[in-house]
């Protein structure tokens, strides 16, 4: 008989944040990494491994174990995060700073990723890894049948994993040993002769142990049937045959699904310094275009995204910390977005200071960094004296019709000072901007908002739809197409409240012996206090409604903007219900289907999911998403369409949302449920009789939390790059400033930094390069098929070819014309360009 091999892996995951906060877990970090150190020196077959550039910064004895290949560079990653609800472009920047990190003080990068914590990986993921170097992967959630597989994304790129049957924690002698049983047994179910097993003293520091390296001797002498031997994760793959291994084309599947409905705020936060960070790197590629040089607060990028990675570790991210903690990790996310609103104020004067803005009026700075020319609605407050007349301009000095509306203060200004706001439709460039005017003139056509065209407090309408409410309940009833003459509502909008007792991660509690705590619809809906029209013109109408339940209110503002085909809501949702989850329920068809269909927007991609009927709701069934979802039918036809060579949806139906800040939803009964606010205790975990009812505890999601939606129903299958504009439309795809009359070295009406020929391929980052003042430019292809491209940069054509699915990553100079394609981590790789 063959003996079975286990690779003995001594090893340290260390949760720099959870039931300790930050400077604790740094604490235990030293403290864990000495105690390595001094096991090395007595332990000569020892080999130690550990995740997390971040922590490798202090002790200069680690290189020179790295160097005897007793310290394994494992990871490769700034921090272990979570795997689920980062951005693409966090995913990206983790390998970036992990590996050049790694590459600088070690000379070497890491080819083995690892994140045995984390609650579930994207399918993206694959090719991230593989375009960061990292060949293999290691995780522990979920466990899988066959432990040992190669791991496959949607762009074909494919990395060697192996799913760790056995816990990565092992105190004592006992639990070593029931590990290593546990290794065995999966092993002998998978028919494979090698895997690897961890040992050490988990989550709060500790490392390997003088007790665990000894037991691992003694159970050499119990076990002779298993070989046990001293390795590091890189000699497990090495030595291991995937030449049978089964190839997985998923998502590894959903885990702790609690996580993407925990702390709307800080996941609000995380969306909004995403945003911030990818767009100031843009306006600073921006700015370096038009003046020639990069400004020197390119400097700082790296250390704002390194306050942001740290922030998505898997228990931070993903609301499983204590209270404590999490303040500390809101206030580092809020220094991350004002560091970026420093940067781009000082960016967004540089442009404006390079232009000739002498003229008839005040120029009107618009800014738009999204993949397309945004052809949409502007609300812009200006500083106007209050006694002047304002006509508005475009750049070709046509007048614009505009809406005023009211302002964000209360108060008003007859005499002196005063301010504006107003609201019309503007043509932005992409990546770019555009100079309107203001001038102190009348206008042709004279707009207020509050002086309320249409009255009717229950219907706004335009030439694409007509959005009725519930003249009882104030309840959203009706989504007319007037295209088509087709109802897209099947019943109406609810606001429902759930019973929800589960823990932090999602788990059902046992409150006590025999009694587990409750999860399920509770029959309780939001009921109707207030609904008037608020605003009404050639712009856009608006429908103020208040619901209330408890001692908890949701206030919100319905949007509809002239021949738009969405509708958008600002809610303000002041929860108050610990305990109790709250749910905004849209019916797309009726409650019999068998089946729906769901695209959800994942790290630079979007994953597709089928939807059985099911009679009930588990705490597994909720799934996660980034910025938008659309839910479907496909009556009569097989698959899921995605318009890339699959079957075109065929008299379908179905409802899009896009979101500023929320990741989790359900499709159940036909409908489609968006969790909003969920009152769930700070890091409780369940277990028998956890529950006191003498303790205080603290709820999370409590006061007031801010949701924008763009909701958009349709009957044929929407393009990704529909999608995709939803989503920047969700979050406010513009930024604009009134500049004051000055001279300029140029004279522009617009600009344009970059430009994509196909718009399934989209400029998801700009930024400058790590080593030199090149560009680097990351583009997405959406459409799921090869295509070849091209991309206008600071005036320069350069064309390239892209596959399907595929994160392509250019350096270029335009100046020069030299172009190149290199990985995520920047270095040279296979040349996609084609001129």
């Amino acid at each position: 008989m063959k003996r079975r091999k286990l690779f003995m892996i001594g090893n340290s995951h260390i949760d720099p944040v959870w039931f300790w906060d930050w400077e604790e877990g740094m604490q235990e970090v030293k403290a864990t990494f000495l105690s390595a150190l001094e096991r090395l020196r007595e332990f000569p077959e020892m080999k130690f491994t550990c995740t997390s550039t971040a922590f490798l910064e202090w002790f200069e004895e680690i290189r020179q174990r790295a160097a005897e290949g007793r310290w394994e560079l494992t990871g490769g990653w700034f921090v272990e995060p979570d795997c689920t609800l980062p951005s693409g472009e966090a995913f990206v920047r983790q390998g970036l700073y992990g590996q050049r990190y790694l590459r600088k003080r070690f000379g070497r990068t890491a080819r083995v990723g690892s994140n045995v914590d984390s609650f579930g990986h994207a399918p993206s993921l694959p090719q991230i890894l593989k375009k960061s170097g990292l060949d293999y992967y290691v995780f522990m959630r979920p466990r899988l049948a066959d432990p040992a597989f190669v791991w496959e994304g949607p762009d074909g790129s494919r990395v060697k994993a192996v799913s760790l049957p056995s816990e990565y924690t092992t105190w004592f002698y006992e639990q070593l040993k029931e590990q290593i049983g546990i290794a065995g047994a999966a092993m002998d179910a998978a028919g494979t002769d090698a895997l690897p097993c961890c040992y050490w003293v988990g989550n709060h520091g500790g490392g390997p142990t003088i007790e665990n390296v000894k037991s691992i001797y003694r159970l050499r002498e119990e076990l002779p049937d298993t070989e046990l031997v001293f390795a590091g994760y890189e000699e497990y793959f090495e030595a291991a045959d995937y030449r049978k291994a089964p190839v997985i084309s998923r998502e590894l599947k959903r885990i702790n699904t609690g996580c993407y409905e925990t702390d709307s705020e800080f996941k609000r936060m995380n969306r909004l310094c995403e945003k911030q960070l990818v767009l100031t790197e843009k306006m600073l590629s921006l700015c370096r275009s038009m003046t020639g040089g990069w400004m020197a607060e390119c400097g700082r990028l790296g250390t704002l995204w390194k306050g942001l990675l740290f922030n998505q570790f898997h228990d931070t991210l993903g609301g499983t910390e204590i209270k404590d903690a999490r303040d500390q990790a809101y206030a580092q996310l809020c220094a991350v977005s004002a560091g970026c609103g420093q940067i781009l104020a000082a960016a967004r004067q540089n442009i404006m200071n390079m232009i000739d803005t002498r003229g008839e009026g005040f120029p009107l700075f618009l800014f738009h960094f999204g993949n397309a020319g945004y052809d949409g609605y502007v609300a812009a407050e200006l500083n106007w004296f209050c006694k002047h007349p304002l006509t508005l301009l475009d750049s070709e000095g046509n007048e614009v019709l505009y809406q005023r509306v009211h302002t964000r203060t209360k108060t008003r200004n007859y005499n002196i000072g005063g301010r504006r706001q107003i609201v019309f439709r503007a043509k932005l460039p992409e990546q770019g901007f555009a100079v309107y005017r203001a001038v102190v003139r009348e206008p042709s056509v004279v707009c207020h908002g509050w002086e309320i065209d249409r009255p009717d407090a229950y219907v706004m309408e335009n030439e694409k739809l007509r959005v009725s409410f519930g003249r009882e309940s104030g309840m959203l009833e009706s989504l007319f197409r007037k295209e088509t003459g087709c109802e897209m509502l099947k019943g109406p909008v609810t606001y429902d409240v759930w019973e929800d007792e589960r823990d932090s991660w999602g788990a059902v509690q046992d409150k006590s012996e025999g009694n587990r705590g409750a999860y399920r619809d509770s029959g309780e809906k939001m009921r109707l206090s207030l609904i008037e029209k608020s605003e009404s013109g050639p712009c856009r109408e608006c429908i103020h409604v208040i619901y209330e339940y408890g001692n908890s209110r949701l206030e919100q503002f319905w949007y509809l903007y002239a021949g738009e085909e969405e509708v958008v809501t600002e809610s303000r949702v002041f929860w108050m219900e610990g305990w109790k989850t709250l749910r905004m329920r849209i019916p797309v068809t009726e409650e019999g289907a068998k089946q729906l269909y769901s695209r959800a927007e994942q790290p630079y991609g979007i994953l597709k999911r089928v939807h059985e009927r099911k009679e009930e709701i588990f705490p597994l069934d909720t799934c996660n998403m980034q910025r938008f979802v659309d839910v479907y039918g496909v009556p009569d036809v097989t698959g899921i369409p995605d318009g890339s060579g699959e079957p075109e949806q065929s008299g379908g139906f179905g409802i899009a949302v896009a979101n500023n800040g929320r990741y989790a939803y359900l499709v159940h009964r036909g409908a489609l449920l968006i969790t909003l606010a969920r009152g769930s205790i700070y890091a409780q975990g369940s277990g028998a009789a956890w529950y006191n009812p003498s303790e205080g505890y603290e709820y999370m999601d409590m006061g007031r939390l801010d949701v924008t939606l763009v909701i958009r129903p349709h009957e044929k299958q929407l393009p990704a790059d529909v999608l995709y504009s939803m989503a920047e439309r969700a979050s406010v795809p513009y930024s604009y400033m009134l500049d004051t009359v000055h001279e300029g070295e140029k004279k522009l009406k617009g600009y344009t930094l970059i430009q994509t020929s196909d718009p399934c391929v989209y400029a998801a980052a700009v930024k400058k390069a790590e080593d030199d003042s090149d560009y680097i430019v990351r583009l997405i292809e959406t459409g799921g098929r090869e295509r070849r491209a091209s991309v206008m940069a600071a005036g320069r054509i350069f064309e390239f070819r892209i596959g399907a699915y595929e994160i392509l990553t250019l350096k270029l100079n335009p100046e020069s014309g030299s172009a190149r394609t290199v990985n995520l981590l920047e270095d040279p790789e296979g040349d996609g360009l084609l001129s």
